[in-house]
């Protein structure tokens, strides 16, 4: 059986009447279902995620064969290590070493690095940090250790949590942190991402830093990379020890092999060649609507940012003596978020929301949620996310005089929250997910694509 997270980290189906393999492309017996795969795994920072395809394609039968079996218990061992997620106390350390080859915005080409690091687990659990600026420095070495620590997780909080590092040139001319521009930034899951690796950290390895508003391909390249580690420890865990005085005599002397120094060794190859990718959410309707709002809009969560649909009307819908009586609404609208591939950021949270004007104010309350989706299954199984139906989950439905301007108790705002809470069905949202870029298409193709 199944625990939550990993219902979640696979799409939980089981609601919706939908199969986990129409999902999770888990077919043991095609070969083909298994090669795909292997692109549906959440990229490494530390191995680029196009060389294992890369080697299975000109390799023998037998060793692309030993290849989808230790990609297979890969997934296997991060599936355990997710299983064993408890609620309780956690604690994040994030260890920021320093930032390389920063790109400037200032006419001298210089940069006042400063980098802020941000926890999120929810509503009342967040937390913040920030490094010292360092001075005129594009590759400077920051060294700071941060610890956050969280008293109280419980295992829905700790699926939605996301770690965001985001760089700044302070401009020291301007006066203090966060003024200046923006160079980059950079989200994780924290369980996807971290905790599900062996020994639950991210060592030492190379991020790329990206920007988020970006306007065209060239904006949106590498705006440098930065170096940390992140561990991620549990009740029960132990951070493991490093010799780091080894560690680092190692990176120097790989270091020195390299033509191109440090960077050569330490920074994953894949990181060289950033390329810029669309996720298309495609909202095309809500039926079933259990709510006297006549005002509902969508919200999509990926990684560190949020963005939602404009507010449409809701309709009733036809009901009989044996159905409650439920809305409907046509929304008809797409969000296009640019994500810069290859990411660590692999979750879809999709909530649906109500609006009510009340004279001059203008209120909004969580209706409910969607079941999680995951970047790298949209990416694997394009044709399953289409014209996709997912019932949302809440709390019970609010009676007819319900007034928006009522605050909802913490059962209620919980249950809207996190569907593994919810005690009854809201409606379903048709959508469509999918990914553009990354692949050359011919005329015909894109005329299918079109129809």
């Amino acid at each position: 059986m199944q625990s939550p997270i990993s219902r979640l980290l696979i799409g939980d189906t089981s609601k919706s009447g939908e199969s986990d393999s129409d999902l999770s492309g888990s077919n043991s017996s095609d070969s083909d279902s298994d090669s795909a795969a292997l692109s549906s795994v959440p990229p490494s920072p530390t191995s680029p995620p196009s060389s294992l395809k890369l080697k299975t394609s000109a390799a023998s039968p037998d060793s692309k064969a030993a290849a989808i079996a230790s990609h297979r218990q890969a997934l296997a061992d991060a599936s355990a290590r997710l299983d064993s997620v408890q609620a309780g106390t956690w604690m994040i350390i994030v260890h920021v070493i320093e930032v390389r080859e920063l790109r400037s915005n200032d006419p001298d080409g210089s940069a006042d690095p400063v980098v802020l690091v941000e926890l999120d687990f929810g509503e009342g659990n967040k937390k913040k940090a920030h490094t010292r600026v360092v001075n005129n420095d594009r590759n400077a070495v920051f060294d700071e250790t941060f610890k956050f620590e969280f008293p109280s997780l419980s295992r829905p909080d700790l699926e939605m949590g996301q770690l965001g590092v985001m760089v700044v040139d302070a401009d020291i001319s301007v006066g203090n942190h966060g003024s200046g521009s923006v160079v980059g930034s950079w989200s994780a899951d924290v369980l996807d991402a971290v905790y599900s690796r062996p020994d639950h950290e991210l060592y030492r390895s190379y991020v790329c830093l990206e920007n988020d508003d970006a306007s065209s391909a060239a904006d949106a390249g590498a705006q440098g990379f930065l170096k940390l580690t992140v561990a991620v420890v549990g009740p029960g865990d132990r951070q493991k020890l490093h010799d780091l005085e080894k560690e680092q005599q190692a990176e120097r002397k790989g270091a020195g092999s390299g033509a191109d120094g440090a960077m050569s060794t330490c920074l994953p190859p894949s990181m060289g060649k950033m390329e810029l990718r669309f996720l298309v959410i495609q909202l095309h309707s809500i039926q079933n609507l259990c709510t006297p709002s006549s005002l509902i809009y969508v919200t999509v969560d990926f990684g560190s940012t949020s963005f939602s649909t404009n507010p449409t009307k809701t309709f009733s819908q036809p009901h009989t003596a044996l159905t409650i009586p439920a809305r409907y609404s046509k929304i008809d609208q797409s969000l296009h978020l640019a994500v810069l591939h290859p990411t660590m950021s692999q979750s879809i949270r999709i909530s649906v929301h109500e609006r009510s004007h009340l004279g001059p104010l203008k209120t909004s309350r969580l209706v409910a949620t969607c079941r999680i989706l995951k970047l790298s299954r949209v990416r694997a199984y394009p044709a399953k996310f289409k014209n996709l139906s997912l019932p949302f989950y809440g709390a019970p439905p609010p009676p007819q005089t319900s007034s928006l301007l009522s605050s909802p108790s913490s059962a209620i705002t919980t249950m809207n929250r996190r569907q593994e809470n919810a005690s009854h069905y809201r409606g379903r949202l048709v959508v469509t997910v999918k990914e553009k870029g990354g692949e050359k298409k011919d005329g015909r193709e894109k005329a299918q694509e079109n129809k």
